[in-house]
């Protein structure tokens, strides 16, 4: 089962401007203006578990509504695989297709 990949919309959101954490800090810094939910993106696809074989290819599904000027990122754990439409790490079985969804190949494991 591949289930250890997650995604996240990276961003302030009004909470954290509100709130005076240290991304409101940040925000501040640079003179973020607080964000409305209804601006907030919302993901479209479906939670699955995917059942491969070790060395199978798999997609995995990524929709998201209303993106804005968000940055959505896939993580393996703590590091970052892509940030945007740029794939951030070296790995070379990773890359983006068809907007947000990831293609592993030569899955591990």
């Amino acid at each position: 089962s591949v289930n250890t990949f997650c995604v996240e919309i990276l961003g302030v959101s009004s909470m954290d401007y509100k709130s005076g954490s240290p991304a409101a800090a940040a925000a501040a810094e640079y003179n973020t203006a607080p964000i409305e939910s209804t601006d907030l993106p919302s993901f479209t696809t479906q939670g699955r578990t995917f059942r491969i074989v070790t060395s199978d290819t798999v997609v995995l599904p990524c929709d998201v509504d209303n993106p804005g000027n968000f940055v959505l990122a896939w993580k393996r754990g703590i590091a970052i695989l892509t940030a945007g439409n740029i794939k951030v790490t070296p790995d070379n079985r990773f890359r983006l297709v068809d907007g947000y969804n990831l293609e592993i190949r030569d899955v591990q494991t």
